[in-house]
């Protein structure tokens, strides 16, 4: 079952899932996550009116990470079955993060900053409904949050994320996130969330002459919730919404549903996925200093 999950979930990254949260995971722990994302609007808000153009999009995205003692590195990739998509690999993106500030040792918060690198691609630049900026971006962000801990889990916990990215195109851009979040025992999560897009270009949308958000000044605002269950084989079911409330040259009063499955692995669990492990685990014995093991 564990080499099953392990497949499903780096399927996509050989063929929207970005973890922003100021913690990171177990040490040598490798994070798998495969997400469907839909997403559904009617009409587009330009400038001055909205401009009916109803249009459902489909996005499947493979995350995988991997925690060291202060960081961690990701990559995610995601298909897109679109308009314009027909589908299509959408983008690739590398992701690193480090933690200076860590409150479940003492902290007064978790702070980890990051940057994120993306590969875009020309149709999906194109796509309206893909958020692009351009082909190459890159983006600066950083993660603060507190935990409220109870025995051996946290039980209610507040982070949020503050971006500036930059394209090969266009403007820079700004992106803030603020989550909300309940935990029962590591079984149950409840997440409420806002987040808000921000381009600093200088045009407006134009739907007929669209080539990339880049120069485009636009605005968004979406709330939405999550519920997450763990089940004791360490696989994690959740299940989103979120419906976007303001909208400025962006598409408008947009339903998005999100189904996602999570797993980790530890370091033994990888290796014992190959015939021959390049893996060692930091627990075991060097043969010099195994007289000194209990």
């Amino acid at each position: 079952m564990r080499a099953l999950v392990f497949c499903l979930c780096c399927l996509p990254l050989f063929a929207f899932a970005l973890n922003d949260g100021p913690w990171l995971g177990n040490y040598l722990e490798l994070e798998t996550e495969l997400a469907y994302r839909g997403q559904f609007y009617r009409c587009l808000a330009l400038n001055h009116y909205d401009l009916h153009k109803p249009a459902s999009s489909h996005f499947l995205t493979g995350r995988a990470a991997l925690t060291g003692e202060n960081w961690q590195a990701e990559i995610e990739g995601t298909f897109a079955r679109t308009h314009e998509q027909r589908p299509a690999f959408d983008h690739l993106s590398l992701i690193g993060r480090y933690r200076f500030l860590n409150d479940m040792v003492g902290d007064c918060v978790s702070l980890t900053p990051g940057i994120t690198f993306t590969q875009a691609f020309k149709h999906s630049v194109h796509d309206i409904t893909s958020f692009h900026h351009g082909k190459v971006e890159c983006e600066l962000h950083v993660a603060v949050g507190k935990e409220r801990p109870c025995e051996d889990f946290w039980i209610s916990r507040w982070w949020g994320v503050f971006g500036l990215g930059v394209a090969d195109v266009g403007s820079p851009w700004l992106r803030g996130e603020l989550n909300l979040e309940k935990n029962c025992w590591d079984l149950y999560q409840l997440r409420l969330f806002a987040k808000t897009l921000w381009g600093l270009g200088h045009r407006g949308l134009c739907p007929e002459d669209f080539d990339g958000y880049g120069p485009i000044l636009h605005q968004s605002i979406d709330l939405g919730l999550e519920f997450k269950y763990r089940f004791e084989m360490g696989l994690t079911v959740g299940l989103g919404y979120a419906y976007r409330i303001f909208a400025r040259n962006f598409p408008a009063r947009v339903n998005r549903v999100c189904l996602s499955l999570e797993y980790p692995f530890g370091i033994a669990e990888v290796a014992s996925l190959f015939p021959s492990s390049i893996f060692r685990s930091s627990s075991q014995c060097k043969p010099e200093q195994r007289k000194d093991c209990p």
